[in-house]
């Protein structure tokens, strides 16, 4: 079930590429690694067969795994926020750090000279003494340079495994309508978005600083400042893609939202949180003090019905025009192209790394899993009248 075999499309072999790479970059591996860098995580061929007692058995596993494991994410997640608490003051401090480098290499200079003056008589002394100044500056230069480089690079290692990743849907799970929840998705670029301090960083998967401006998102922005409650709690953490033409953020899922920890709770309770709350707020619409709207992408459930209705929905956003630059009607943020559907499991908390309760299927393979689920339905009714 894990990734290796790509997906096989209906059509021809151009769009199994493109959906390789679309997928590659959509939900591809966070750990700090070559490999995992490039996103190599690729789907599976989906059939149209429930779920083997044997990925049931995974699936179960994992449900029972993750209560065990709610300290571990509670306090791995905090790291991270005590971590980006010093974000802005690291880039202040980086910057006065610069400043006192020029004054450092200035001051040398200026005592180079003067040694260079006071020594009129020996002047090969002198040559020798700003040659050795010249040289103790540029090796406290590199060794600044290099201690640099290791902080950046630790904190882009701390940053690198704190989302959670789909496995290819590769057949029915059981219980699949009442159990769980399908999120349509466009392609777009998966980030960990933090509100803090009165300023908004999102970072790539592989811990990046992807961009940093300012949000209406609690805490992220002076216009959002909240002075009640405690300094230590004033954060949020969102798992977001970004659509750069549109500079959208679409909301995946939420981990913390004003210093509540919501990773382990299960994912029903934490869609809530996320619809409800950020209608509390002005992240939605686009202004000056909001340049990049939070769009929350809407849940369905897997019954037939609904995911019928997702299928609709599909062929009519591959309908809809794409926006382009010399598009002169408003674009309209709430409408995207569906490219993929996410399942999530119900119960299931948010895990770092790949799990087996969030399942990714290519759009173009949902009429195939609504056509099995009719079947599936008639052939019940038909043993029920039987």
């Amino acid at each position: 079930m894990d990734g290796g075999q790509e997906l096989q499309p209906m059509g021809s072999s151009k769009k199994s590429n493109e959906d390789g790479v679309l997928l590659s970059a959509l939900f591809g591996a966070t750990q700090f690694k070559d490999v995992d860098h490039e996103f190599s995580h690729r789907q599976q061929s989906f059939k149209s067969t429930i779920s083997t007692p044997e990925s049931q058995k995974r699936r179960e596993y994992y449900l029972e795994k993750q209560k065990l494991k709610r300290r571990d994410l509670v306090n791995q997640l905090r790291s991270v926020v005590s971590d980006s608490q010093n974000y802005t003051i690291k880039q202040q401090q980086q910057q006065q750090d610069n400043n006192n480098d020029i004054a450092i290499d200035e001051q040398n200079n200026d005592n180079s000279i003067n040694d260079s003056l006071d020594l009129n008589d020996s002047m090969e002394v002198s040559n020798i003494d700003s040659n050795s100044n010249n040289n103790n500056t540029q090796k406290n230069r590199d060794k600044r340079k290099k201690q640099k480089e290791k902080k950046q690079m630790k904190e882009i290692s701390h940053y690198s495994n704190h989302l959670m990743l789909a496995e290819s849907m590769t057949d029915i799970p059981m219980y699949f309508s009442d159990e769980w929840f399908a999120v349509p998705v466009s392609q777009g670029k998966r980030c960990l978005v933090i509100s803090q301090r009165e300023i908004t960083v999102a970072r790539s998967p592989d811990g990046h600083v992807m961009s940093t401006f300012h949000s209406t998102l609690p805490f992220g922005s002076p216009a959002s400042r909240e002075s009640t409650g405690n300094v230590a709690n004033r954060y949020c953490i969102l798992d977001c893609l970004y659509e750069p033409f549109k500079s959208v953020y679409y909301i995946l899922d939420i981990l913390c939202w004003k210093g509540n920890m919501l990773c382990d709770c299960d994912t029903e309770f934490r869609f809530f949180w996320k619809q409800t709350k950020l209608a509390e707020t002005t992240a939605s619409t686009r202004s000056n003090y909001n340049p990049h709207p939070f769009i929350s992408l809407p849940s369905y459930g897997c019954d037939l019905e609904s995911l019928d209705q997702l299928n609709q929905l599909r062929i009519q956003s591959h309908q809809t025009p794409e926006p382009t630059t010399t598009t002169t009607t408003p674009i309209n943020d709430k409408q995207y192209p569906i490219e993929f559907i996410l399942f999530y499991h119900k119960e299931s908390h948010y895990d770092f790394g790949s799990t087996p309760l969030l399942l990714s299927l290519s759009s173009h393979h949902l009429p195939d899993l609504v056509e099995k689920l009719k079947i599936d339905s008639n052939s019940n009714m038909d043993n029920k009248n039987n």
